[in-house]
């Protein structure tokens, strides 16, 4: 029998989050897509991270639930972005059922800002006493 196909992992989050909210929604979203029966993931998962837009994101979770795609939507529920979507989870064995609704996507480059890192003063710089 062919080996089926690996299983992918998605997360699409929103591409201004840095940080800890940008992991935190990134959490929410791989464990919120998950059923009973997806853990543990095979070790073949391929695990995608994807940027989108608010709109971006917004018109996934639309097109995913009028497809009846199964998916995680994660709605924030406080601070400035309360009330939208943050990111989106998808657990898939049939990576062709959602590659055209996320083919215009990119993936996520973190920037040093949004790992939370600060620029490192170079040596011999330190102010002197």
């Amino acid at each position: 029998a062919p080996t089926p196909p690996a299983p992918y992992l998605y997360a699409i989050v929103r591409k201004e989050l840095n940080g800890g909210a940008l992991l935190a929604q990134f959490g929410h979203a791989v464990t919120d897509c998950l059923g009973v029966d997806d853990v543990p993931l095979p070790k073949d998962t391929r695990i995608v991270i994807l940027a989108a837009t608010k709109e971006q994101l917004n018109i996934l979770v639309k097109t995913l639930e009028t497809m009846a795609i199964s998916h995680a939507a994660v709605i924030e529920t406080d601070g400035p972005l309360a009330g939208s979507a943050t990111a989106v989870g998808l657990f898939v064995r049939d990576r062709a059922r959602v590659r055209e609704y996320l083919s215009h996507l990119k993936p996520l480059k973190l920037t040093s800002v949004q790992a939370g890192m600060q620029q490192a003063e170079p040596v011999g710089t330190a102010p002197e006493k």
